[in-house]
């Protein structure tokens, strides 16, 4: 079981947090496609190049293992001044 954040608009969009069972070789790609499941129309937010995933306090690629991951954020792109 993996606790999964959004941040931002993605969580407006989606809540919060949720956890989502994966398999224990899962990577981060896979997690996207759980959510998906559940959120049609979810992919292209989450699979968006600028969206940042954060796993074990480090920004990781979408074919990271999760391995024991506990966590994992998604990150939108922020701005300001």
């Amino acid at each position: 079981m993996v606790r999964v954040l959004f941040f931002g608009r993605l969580g407006e969009r989606f809540g919060a947090e949720r956890d989502v069972e994966v398999g224990p070789a899962a990577t981060v790609a896979d997690l996207i496609e759980t959510v998906c499941g559940a959120h049609p129309g979810a992919r292209e937010a989450l699979m968006h190049p600028s969206v940042s995933i954060v796993l074990a306090d480090s920004v990781v690629n979408r074919d990271e293992r999760l391995k024991d991951a506990v966590e994992v954020a998604f990150l939108p792109p922020v701005s300001g001044g």
